[in-house]
């Protein structure tokens, strides 16, 4: 079975994706020309046009693979360690935020550090509605230094790196 071209262009609806580098061919934008074109410039901007089309079409097609793959793994059980006031939430929600901070790191990503200065004030809110949690690939230790240091005292921090 082929997959459909989705577009909002009626001119597209019922096009395979194999139809489509053909059906763009014939538009009207391939008769336009700048003043003072040459026939080389004209030649290679139809082939980068052509190149574009084909691009989007498998752009398409891969898209079309990926909504079509089986459900994946199943993630095991997971054992945290964490730091912070709480420990695992009971909301049945859980928002989660990967920190990018390894212990190859000599120094955390600097906009997840700006990023969660500012989430640490909501975080007492957030808590009322779902459950926060901030993990990273660091020693608990190290992630609790960092977070002492920048005065995090409601964010809920998790070492992952017995998980991976």
């Amino acid at each position: 079975m082929r997959e459909e071209f989705r577009s909002t262009n009626s001119s597209f609806r019922g096009v395979t994706l194999e139809q489509v580098p053909q059906r763009l061919k014939g538009q009207p934008w391939r008769n336009i020309h700048y003043p003072n074109e040459s026939a080389e410039y004209r030649a290679a901007r139809d082939a980068l046009l052509d190149d574009e089309i084909a691009l989007r079409a498998q752009i398409e097609a891969v898209a079309a693979k990926r909504r079509a793959l089986p459900l994946g793994g199943v993630l095991q059980d997971h054992v945290f360690e964490w730091i912070g006031k709480t420990s695992m939430p009971e909301k049945v929600k859980l928002v989660l935020y990967s920190f990018m901070y390894g212990p190859e790191r000599k120094l955390p990503c600097p906009g997840c550090t700006r990023l969660l200065d500012g989430i640490d004030g909501a975080a007492r809110h957030i808590g009322e509605r779902t459950a926060l949690r901030i993990d990273a690939k660091s020693p608990i230790a190290r992630l609790a230094a960092r977070a002492h240091e920048r005065g995090w005292e409601h964010l809920a921090t998790f070492d992952r790196r017995q998980q991976l």
